[in-house]
C-alpha cells in the first residue's frame, strides 16, 4: 500500500474489479465449449493497482519486474491504460519497450475503449515493441 488511495482488500490477490479474472479466461480457459487461447500456459498474478481501476506507472512498473525477474514471466499481458495522448511516447511506453528490447519479454497491451474514431490507440499501447490488442466487431455489433 503505497497510496491512501488504494482502496483494497490486501490480504488477497483477488482481482476485486473483475477485468483481469476476464482476460485470463480468454487466455487461458480450461472450459471444453469456451477454450483459451492459450490453452495451457500457465498464468502469474500480479496486482498492481487498486479498486475501482487505477495505478501508478511506479507501481505497473513494479508487478511487471517482479513477475519477470521473480516469478520468470516471459509474457505480459497488460490490460490496462490510459486515454490517447498527442506524444509517440509516455514514461510507461518507454518502459515496456525496454521490457521487449533488453529482457526478450513478449508483451501484449490493451489498446484501449476510444475507438473507432483515429486516433484511438491508448498509451502504453502506442509503446513501438508491443502487440497492441483491440476487439473489433462486424456492423451493427458491440465489442465487450
Amino acid at each position: 500500500k503505497f497510496d491512501s488511495e488504494y482502496n483494497d482488500n490486501f490480504t488477497t490477490t483477488d482481482d476485486l474489479v473483475g477485468h483481469g479474472t476476464h482476460i485470463a479466461g480468454i487466455i487461458a480457459s480450461q472450459d471444453s465449449t469456451y477454450k483459451g487461447v492459450g490453452r495451457g500456459v500457465d498464468l502469474i498474478n500480479v496486482k498492481a493497482g487498486w479498486n475501482p481501476g487505477s495505478i501508478y506507472d511506479s507501481d505497473m512498473m513494479k508487478g511487471v519486474e517482479w513477475a519477470i525477474n521473480t516469478a520468470g514471466a516471459d509474457i505480459i499481458s497488460y490490460s490496462f491504460g490510459g486515454s490517447y495522448i498527442q506524444a509517440s511516447d509516455c514514461p510507461s511506453c518507454r518502459f515496456f519497450d525496454s521490457v521487449v528490447d533488453d529482457l526478450g519479454v513478449v508483451v501484449s497491451i490493451a489498446a484501449g475503449n476510444d475507438g473507432p474514431n483515429s486516433p484511438s490507440v491508448g498509451w502504453p499501447a502506442i509503446a513501438y515493441n508491443v502487440f497492441s490488442v483491440d476487439c473489433f466487431a462486424l456492423p451493427d455489433f458491440l465489442c465487450g
